[in-house]
């Protein structure tokens, strides 16, 4: 599946992977402000999102990035 449907491809009654990073802003913006370690505990789409993020990736490529997962990378 291209990695361009996975961004905005919407599955009957879900959201897309960028309707996940909008709704995910506020968070962003929060964890930005902490001054002190952040532990986040979500579902995979969630930290994918959060991850490419802080590492700058891609849009393109953050709907499969790689993101620890139970502890493991």
């Amino acid at each position: 599946m291209p990695t361009l449907f996975l961004c905005v491809g919407r599955y009957p009654s879900g959201e897309s992977y960028l309707d996940v990073i909008q709704r995910l802003e506020p968070v962003i913006i929060e964890i930005e402000r902490e001054r002190e370690c952040v532990c986040v505990v979500a579902h995979q789409a969630i930290l994918r999102a959060l991850y490419g993020y802080f590492t700058k990736c891609p849009l393109k490529v953050r709907p499969v990035v790689t993101a620890a997962c139970n502890g493991q990378n």
